[in-house]
């Protein structure tokens, strides 16, 4: 929301409503950081608890002064520095005065955000939710939106929920002890899914950047499932305070400050922090004497997952330095899904360090042998072979229609009262699907791509329950490894109203119209 300024007197800086060019990210920097970088060789600096200088990005700033910058890096490469002042003799920042000089701004925007908070609450508390909730990850926006948070509401009205990935660094999980030890009080649950990281990836595919399969699978989802059983319902709206802010990036300054439906379709999400921006956060984090997730003292912008496609060559670079056995798992498993592809294991590293792994399209960069479906169209219609189907197909139907027996192989559909036939056989370990393949008006169409999907939900589906929270009534159920559609389904074509019908089909398919590469490590380049 402001600028800022450099502040000669403490080492730090003051935020101001003057307009000052392009306002970047800002961070503290800590001598943990200046150790792993090998600042040590260039300056001299005390092992303080407080931070001794601040970047922007890479930009290293002491007392308004650019004085280094760091260059490079990825997960096997160091960075290297660019020293600008040499022989620096680092103080701490005041950051006692930096607080008091901040005071005015401050109170403002935080009055601000705890208004919004209640505002919303309440609003949608007359709106009838089952639950409100703060979705915490235990990095400095969810530190500092539970504060606000628990300043703006009873401490009865709303749960916290920390959605434990299993790809979490071993920082953040003390970071959520630490915050369960400051607000005794408040209602502190984990939810986690039933597959753990290595089962998922498995399953999936690791994530990608077209492919983030895993945000939905480990913490969206889970979340919700977690509030279901705390409040004894199978349906549920929930109200979701999230860490949310607009600085991040281009795609999230287009949020607005509430949301329905956007990562779920029963529950609308809040975010009350918005518009601020790092500089803000942690003067507030200062300022009431918060917390830090240790990992920020190492040099880490945003905490998350171990292992994320959307993290930089700089983040790679330090968790995999700091935090290597919370990597190393994660990181073996992309390794060895594509061995196949590329065996010479220095050809390997050099494509993990150059980040290939995160630009997967789909399912043809990993070791599956084959699609368990396949699509075959030509006059007479379409025809779909499932192969090792691991769900019941008759119960994904439901979704759209009653389901009507017509005796051997053939059966029949009513869907926007249109009749459709079609046929299903056991041909060995597959089932072979033909059904007439016209389609004039835009409901045959529509009618098309959900009766695919219910056959490759059949196929691919392996109870990661993503579908499961977003039904809006609970007529969806997974136990066991067993999926059940009930009585009460209304039709809403929302459990299979996404690509491919399923997360992993969409992640591991081979998708029809590319070239599967064999591919010799001497053309590694055009490989990635």
């Amino acid at each position: 929301m402001y600028n800022y300024e450099w502040d000669m007197e403490t080492g730090g800086y003051i935020l101001t409503t003057k307009v000052s060019g392009v306002t970047k990210e800002l961070r503290p920097v800590f001598c943990e950081e200046l150790d792993l970088l090998g600042f040590n060789k260039y300056w001299s600096y005390p092992k303080s608890k407080k931070p001794l200088l601040w970047a922007e990005t890479r930009r290293y700033i002491y007392k308004g002064r650019l004085v280094a910058e760091a260059q490079g890096g990825g997960l096997y490469t160091k960075p290297t520095l660019k020293i600008h002042e040499d022989k620096l003799n680092l103080e701490p920042v005041d950051i006692d005065t930096m607080v008091e000089k901040n005071k005015a701004l401050m109170a403002g925007l935080v009055q601000h955000s705890v208004g919004i908070i209640y505002k919303i609450f309440n609003e949608y508390k007359n709106k009838n939710i089952d639950v409100a909730y703060v979705a915490f990850s235990g990095g400095k926006d969810s530190i500092v939106l539970l504060d606000l948070v628990q300043r703006a509401l009873p401490h009865n009205e709303f749960k916290v929920v920390f959605g434990d990935t299993s790809m979490e660094i071993s920082d953040t999980y003390k970071a959520v002890e630490l915050a369960k030890e400051r607000w005794l009080d408040l209602d502190f649950y984990t939810a986690k899914s039933h597959l753990d990281a290595r089962k998922s990836w498995e399953l999936f595919g690791p994530p990608s950047r077209t492919q983030r399969w895993c945000c939905s699978v480990h913490k969206s989802a889970p979340s919700l499932l977690k509030l279901r059983e705390i409040i004894g319902k199978n349906r549920l709206r929930a109200l979701a305070f999230d860490g949310v802010r607009a600085e991040e990036s281009d795609a999230r300054a287009t949020y607005s400050i509430v949301t329905e439906g956007q990562k779920h379709t029963t529950q609308a999400n809040c975010h009350p922090i918005f518009e601020w921006n790092t500089a803000e956060l942690f003067i507030y984090m200062f300022e009431s004497s918060l917390f830090l997730n240790n990992a920020y003292r190492y040099g880490i912008g945003r905490v998350g997952c171990a292992m994320c496609p959307m993290a930089s060559p700089w983040k790679e670079y330090i968790t995999h330095a700091v935090y290597k056995n919370n990597v190393n798992p994660l990181l073996s498993i992309i390794d060895e899904s594509i061995t196949n592809k590329i065996p010479s294991k220095t050809e390997r590293e050099k494509y993990l360090n150059n980040r290939g792994w995160r630009t997967r399209m789909d399912g043809r960069d990993l070791n599956v042998n084959d699609n368990k479906v396949v699509e075959q169209t030509d006059e007479s219609g379409i025809t779909i072979y499932a192969n090792n189907i691991s769900t019941d197909w008759k119960e994904w139907i439901k979704a759209i229609g009653n389901l009507i027996h017509e005796g051997d192989n053939n059966y029949n559909i009513e869907y926007k009262n249109n009749i459709y036939d079609f046929t299903v056989e056991q041909v060995t370990d597959k089932l072979k699907v033909k059904i007439d393949g016209a389609s004039s008006t835009k409901e045959q169409i529509r009618f098309m791509y959900l009766f695919k999907n219910i056959f490759y939900k059949a196929a691919y589906c392996h109870n990661c329950k993503v579908c499961v929270v977003e039904c809006p009534i609970g007529a969806l159920q997974m136990n066991d490894g067993i999926v059940e559609i009930k009585n009460n389904c209304s039709k809403c074509e929302r459990c299979l109203d996404r690509p491919k019908g399923c997360l992993i089909a969409r992640s591991t398919l081979f998708l029809i119209g590319g070239k599967n590469m064999s591919v010799p490590s001497k053309f590694i380049s055009s490989y990635q």
